[in-house]
């Protein structure tokens, strides 16, 4: 995939079509619009701003695996620009000087309540007006509904906060996945025969609700049924920064230092405080056992 972080490398020759939104997540909202920019018959961009987020606005995804999904369904050219370079712009300077000059657009497709230019002035009524003064086809794509309501990046972030990971799956169309760089531990679950890998989530993603989950973990393109842990680990009582801490079934190797994407397919329990290691070791392979049983169940390995 082609990746562009500054406006300055912008230099798009052939025609294309630029879908235009966050993409966080890629939700099946987002995956209507890059769609819609993929059948338009030009080269297809999809140009997204990296702002900055809040604790209203955790992230779902992280750029790499946002990026891996675009590329899975077929983009190539993916701009993902600074705030700073373009929150100063008006709706008009955004098209005429970034979409048509430096990406040659020729086509454009967002959602039904995207909003541009500076101070978000503009809409999809002012981007309709300036698409035919340049001469620009246009697709506003309506809302995808899930549950009588639209699918929106707020809803899928509320229902991974309360542990509901399969209605997040299925506003997402994919499956929940972090992919944090592996960091060393007390080493504690290789004492008790189930080794773990420990991942911690930055203060700008958001967090699932703490508990444990049937997971699954992806290791050199192979997928393995996983057991995972996120939380403060209450039995050991040494955590303070919310962790995830996986136990992959059927494998064997070091992971430290390695980007290891991890995809939660359900919730199984709330984090617990166990009375002491062996109850905490019983209850890892129990819940091993589940998580294997509900993955072979769904077929989602």
């Amino acid at each position: 995939m082609n990746i562009y972080t500054c406006v300055e490398k912008l230099n798009i020759n052939s025609p294309t079509s630029v879908a235009l939104g966050t993409f966080d997540g890629v939700h099946k909202g987002h995956q209507r619009v890059v769609d819609a920019t993929l059948n338009s018959g030009f080269s297809p961009v999809v140009f997204s701003v990296n702002r900055p987020y809040s604790k209203q606005n955790l992230r779902l995804t992280t750029d790499e695996e946002r990026e891996n999904i675009l590329e899975n369904m077929g983009i190539d050219t993916f701009a993902l620009i600074s705030f700073k370079e373009i929150y100063n712009l008006s709706p008009i300077e955004f098209v005429r000087d970034i979409l048509v000059k430096k990406l040659n657009v020729k086509h454009i497709s967002c959602g039904f309540n995207f909003r541009f230019g500076k101070g978000a002035e503009g809409n999809v009524e002012t981007l309709s007006d300036l698409c035919q003064e340049f001469n620009i086809e246009l697709t506003v794509c309506d809302p995808v509904i899930y549950n009588n309501a639209p699918i929106s990046s707020s809803r899928i972030r509320y229902c991974i906060e309360e542990g509901n990971i399969e209605c997040a799956t299925e506003m997402l169309g994919h499956s929940f996945t972090y992919d944090f760089t592996v960091e060393g531990g007390d080493r504690l679950g290789r004492k008790l025969g189930a080794p773990t890998i420990n991942q911690y989530f930055p203060d700008d993603f958001v967090v699932p609700k703490f508990g444990v989950y049937a997971a699954i973990a992806e290791i050199d393109k192979k997928k393995y049924p996983a057991v995972c842990n996120i939380g403060i680990r209450p039995t050991i009582n040494n955590g303070t920064a919310p962790r995830s801490e996986t136990f992959i079934l059927d494998f064997k190797g070091d992971l430290y230092g390695q980007k290891v994407p991890v995809s939660l397919i359900s919730y199984l329990r709330p984090e617990t405080k166990f009375e002491g290691l062996d109850a905490l070791k019983d209850a890892i392979f129990n819940d091993a056992m589940a998580s294997k049983k509900i993955i072979l169940e769904r077929n989602v390995l």
